[in-house]
C-alpha cells in the first residue's frame, strides 16, 4: 500500500513509522510511505494526524476539474 505525503516538502523519519512501513519517493520524486497493509496505514493516520496522507499524488489532489 502506498500513500503520498499531502505536503511534497514534508519528510517523515523512518524511526517514526511502524514496523514494515518505509519512506520512499515515487517516479516524480514526491515523498511517499510504503505500508505493508491497510492496518498500518490507518495506524499512522490515527496516531499522527499532523502528517496528512493522500491516496493520490499532491498535484492530482490540488488539480481542479475543467468544466466545459
Amino acid at each position: 500500500m502506498l500513500r503520498w505525503l499531502a505536503d511534497p516538502q514534508a519528510t517523515v523519519a523512518e524511526a517514526a513509522l511502524p514496523a514494515g512501513a518505509r519512506p520512499a519517493r515515487d517516479m516524480a520524486g514526491l515523498p511517499v510511505i510504503l505500508f505493508p497493509d491497510e492496518w498500518f496505514c490507518r495506524y499512522v493516520i490515527d496516531r499522527d494526524p499532523e502528517v496528512p496522507l493522500s491516496a493520490l499524488p499532491p498535484c492530482q489532489v490540488l488539480a481542479r476539474p475543467v468544466v466545459i
